[in-house]
């Protein structure tokens, strides 16, 4: 059985239990910061014994750099969007087609 924060402890009492543990705000964006400008060193198998790359931007990091940044500035679109008041619409426009005789109505 899973439980949601507002279940147990709260938000708040969650965000204080990082705070006394040095996971703060400003760590957070130091760490998403970090994130954003990742780089790596790739290795291989040369001919001559191992070979180090010069370094690279490393994508993964940095993908999951912006999803954060995102999702904490609260930027992502919306999991579901509500319709309400649309039921039926696609009948009720070609009714009101059929009522005014624009092509379209009798279908």
């Amino acid at each position: 059985m899973s439980a949601t924060l507002d279940d147990n402890l709260g938000r708040s009492g969650f965000l204080d239990i990082l705070d006394r543990h040095g996971l703060t705000e400003e760590r957070v964006a130091r760490e998403i910061k970090k994130l954003l400008n990742a780089k790596e060193v790739r290795v291989f198998n040369g001919r001559d014994g191992i070979v180090y790359s010069k370094s690279l931007i490393a994508w993964g990091p940095r993908m999951k750099g912006l999803e954060l940044l995102i999702q904490a500035r609260g930027l992502r679109a919306p999991e579901k969007i509500e319709h309400s008041g649309l039921e039926g619409i696609a009948e009720r426009i070609l009714a009101g087609r059929k009522r005014a005789g624009i092509k379209g109505g009798d279908q």
